[in-house]
This record gives structure tokens, sequence and C-alpha cells, in this order.
């Protein structure tokens, strides 16, 4: 056991202050955890609380793996030293029903369909090459695929697995090879992990297979019906007969995507792009095409983590939420991610986009914003801009800050900055009252340099923030800023929303072509 798994093991899920396990994910902090794929097999309740119990789990899903493995993976030959075995029809040329050889050859144009698709998973990695994860891979989809019949393997099915194996693989050995290091100021790595009995049982190399098929078979509890053979959605198609995944597709193209990007939506609609063509694919492989495995991993993690059980001492131990219900919303902000190229191209360069996402820097701003656009949807609606006023600490050291309308002091900072950017120098005039809004012809020339002073927030954070919002908006459509970003902002690790009079710094950040400048001069006057 590594010093850094023991470290991350108390961290993650020992210690009781500082952020939720399920905050870390959604915050891409496991993205290095050398532990992660523990709190995957929480989240997905392989591994129910208590801590105390996971031990004992994962021994039982080991016991119940390897008897699934000798019931379906079984050498017929070996059948003939079975003494339960009627060897009259226990032999190649059988008929018989009951014949293990029978079986056999039914499962072998199973075996041969999972067999090709993990020989074009993920070419070029040295991992997934590997003889022993392939034959480990056949042999925990072959059993699924027997168990659950009626659904069987479909394409698609190794590429959900491959994860799973991976990141407990990975895990796992790095538990073995550490075994006898010793960390940095303790002794030697195996006595210390004595202290820690639960953590050496979970990361077994031997029990990687029964592990990863336990995660699986969570994972496909939820999936399963997505996998079912899809019907067309045509006028002659009954609501019987369209597949489950289809009705999910439309219900995120017409109904969440409306209500968050009218105008986005409206432009497909347009168009006639069926949500079924881009959609089939990012939901059946959780994103897994369109992201490389380790940023389809940071995904996953929040996916996963969303509505997940909590490890705290009387927190209730099943889910809050429905399964996988963030995976709407990520589909839903990575068409508004490229909604540039959906509004002004045409139906065959849109179906590319869509069919070929651009590369992202860093995919936890898509689940930041995921996660914001699913918990608004459960929020009362917002109250008139003239009621709701943002309070943040006066920052040391910092620019003027103003709660609510821009004030007098923040004016004057703001129409410094600006006026070195922009060239914007003319005077401009101060609010009527107390309170009172600046006119949009002198708040847009204000509006970015005051809201790099209001915020209390490293330039550097922001400057992300307003860079990702702008490529969600688009920034030739100044007016789209308002709502999908709504002017998020971090606090010292908190999540504040800046609401009412700040949708016009939104407006206004968009409009304003020398943002980054801004910033840069914003951050000389701090």
């Amino acid at each position: 056991m590594s010093w850094r798994q023991r470290r991350e093991w108390r961290q993650l899920f020992r210690e009781a202050d500082g952020p939720t396990l399920a905050e870390r994910a959604l915050a891409g902090q496991l993205r290095n955890s050398s532990v992660r794929s523990l709190a995957w097999r929480f989240f997905l309740g392989t591994l129910p609380p208590p801590l105390s119990a996971w031990p004992s789990h994962a021994a039982a899903a080991t016991a119940t793996y390897e008897q699934l493995r000798k019931e379906h993976c079984r050498d017929p030959s070996e059948a003939a030293d079975d003494p339960e075995i009627d060897l009259a029809i226990a032999h190649p040329l059988s008929q018989h029903s009951a014949s293990p050889w029978q079986s056999f050859f039914e499962a072998s144009e199973l075996r041969s369909d999972i067999e090709k698709d993990l020989e074009r998973l993920h070419p070029g990695d040295a991992f997934f090459e590997q003889p022993a994860v392939r034959e480990q891979m056949l042999r925990i989809l072959f059993i699924w695929s027997r168990i659950n019949a009626s659904v069987s393997y479909r394409q698609g099915m190794h590429e959900l697995l491959a994860p799973f194996v991976w990141l407990i693989t990975v895990d796992a050995e790095e538990a073995a090879s550490e075994a006898t290091k010793a960390a940095p100021g303790e002794g030697a790595v195996g006595e210390a992990a004595e202290d820690d009995p639960v953590l050496r049982a979970l990361l077994k190399k031997e029990d990687v297979e029964a592990a990863s098929y336990q995660a699986f078979s969570a994972l496909m509890s939820s999936m399963a019906c997505w996998f079912a053979p899809a019907a067309s959605a045509g006028p002659g198609a009954t609501q019987d007969q369209v597949s489950p995944l289809l009705k999910h597709c439309v219900y995120i193209q017409d109904k969440l995507l409306r209500r968050a990007d009218p105008q986005l939506h409206r432009r497909l609609t347009e168009l006639e792009v069926e949500p079924q063509l881009y959609l089939l694919r990012w939901l059946r492989l959780l994103f897994g095409r369109e992201f490389h495995l380790v940023d389809s991993c940071v995904v996953w993690d929040a996916i996963f983590a969303f509505g997940a059980p909590s490890l705290a001492p009387g927190a209730p131990a099943t889910p809050s939420g429905a399964p996988l219900e963030l995976v709407d919303f990520i589909a839903v902000v990575m068409l508004m991610y490229v909604r540039g190229d959906l509004l002004s191209r045409d139906y065959n360069h849109v179906l590319r986009r869509l069919l070929k996402f651009p590369p992202i820097e860093d995919v936890t701003f898509l689940v930041e914003r995921a996660v914001k656009l699913r918990r608004a949807q459960t929020q009362p609606a917002r109250a008139p801009a003239s009621t709701q006023v943002a309070r943040h600490p006066e920052p040391k050291g910092r620019a003027p800050s103003a709660s609510g309308p821009l004030t007098g002091g923040a004016v004057g900072y703001a129409k410094s900055a600006v006026a070195k950017v922009a060239g914007m120098v003319e005077r401009q005039p101060e609010p009527k009252e107390a309170g009172g809004h600046y006119p949009k012809a002198t708040t847009n020339a204000i509006a970015a340099a005051a809201l790099a002073g209001k915020m209390e927030v490293p330039l550097q954070i922001l400057e992300r923030r307003v860079s990702g919002a702008l490529a969600i908006a688009a920034p030739n459509a100044p007016s789209a800023c308002t709502e999908p970003l709504g002017a998020q902002c971090c606090d010292g690790g908190k999540e504040t929303t800046v609401e009412g009079t700040d949708e016009e710094v939104l407006r206004a950040l968009a409009e304003l072509r020398g943002i980054q400048q801004v910033l840069a001069e914003a951050g000389g006057k701090q």
C-alpha cells in the first residue's frame, strides 16, 4: 500500500472536515487520486456505508463472481469429470439441451462479437492491448450478457467497461508495487498499512476482475434500457414502439435545451437535426468518445457523485437523486458550448460538429455548468433584479467592491481600467440615487473592469470562467451571455452566484473585445 493511497484514504473517506467526497468529485479533484476506484464503487452503491463493512462487501462480491465464472465460463471438456453429468450427453456431437457443449456452441457467436470489439478498443493504448486485460474484459462482458439475456451484448458496452478495468487495475497495482516502500517521515509502508486493514482488503490485485464486474453491473442497472433496439421516431411510430433512449434524446433536445437556450433549440429545429443522431452515442457511452479517457473519467466522477449518498455518520445511505441525472445536463451544456458553430453553420457543418466535439482544455468547466443548470431546475424563480443584492465581504488590497448597482468607488476604478483598454474616456454619469442603475450605454463601458473589481475572486479564475462563458454564449451574440453563465464566481472554494444588475455586467463582457486586457489592467490596480 502506498503512502499516497493511505493519505488520500484518510482525507477522502476518514476525515469529517472539509468538502465531502462528492463535492471533491464534482470539482474535479479526484483526477489524480490513487483511490479513485473506491470512490466510484461507493458512488455506484457496490460499497455502501459504513466503511467498516466494505471488506465484507468486497469479499462477498468476489465470491459471487467466482461462482458466476464457474457457471458461465466453464470448459465443457471438464464436464466429463463431474459425477452429476450424464456422459451420454456430455460430448460435442450431442444435441441435447442439457449438454454443456450445446451451451458452449450457442455462446460462441457472442464471444466472437465481444472479441472483435475488444480488438478495436483504444487502439495504440498498451494497457488495453494486453492479452490478460482483454481476457478479463471478455469474461466480464460474456457473463453479464448471459445473465442479462434479454439485452445481451451490444456494441459500446466494452467502452463502458474499459474505464472500470483500467482504474481499478491502476489503483490495485500501485497498492501492490508500493507495499514495501517507506513513506516520507514514516516506517515501512507494510507496517503502517496494518493500521488500516479496510484499505488493504479493498485494493487486492487478484480481486480486480470481480470488482470491475460488480461496478459495471451497477452502472448497467441504470443503462441497460438505453441499449434496447432503437425504433424510428417517425410519424408512424407509437410511444410504445420508440425505445427509452430515443425518448430520452428527444427530452434532452426538446425540453431541457429549449428551456436553457431557446434560440439554440430553435436553430436545431429549423435545421431538422434529430437528437438521436448525436445523443445516442453521447448517452450510451457516457461521452466516452467525446473526450480522452482521462477527461472522460473526470466527467464520470461527477456523473456518479451527483446525488450520491454521504459517508457522514447518520446520513442517508441511499442516493438523493435519479441515477445518472447529471448526464442530461452535461449534454445540454455541451450543446451550449458549441452554440456559436451551431447557430452560424448549415446542417452538414452542424452535424459534423456534434459528431466530432472540439477539444476542451478543462472538462471541469462543463461539469460545473451542468451542476449549476441542474440545480437551477429545482430552485424558485428569481425575484426582480431590484430586490436581489449580492453580498460579498470587502476584499483587502483589492479594488473597491459594490453590492448590487455599481457605486462611485467601483466606477472610478472601472473607468481608469476601461479608458486604457478601450479608449472610452468620456465622463460616466453618476446614478441618480443610491441603488440606481446606470444607462446601458455607459454600463457597457465600465462593466468588464467593474466585474473584476467587485468580485472576490482571483483574476486567473475569473478569466478562465469568462473565457468559458464566452465560448458557451458565443461572442457574436452578447445578449446570450446573460443566463448561460449566470455570473458564477468562486470565492475561497465556495460557489457564489451574482444576480440582479450583474447580468448587465455579463452582457457587457461579451461586447467588450479586449476582455483579457481588461482583466490584466484590473489586476494591476489591485
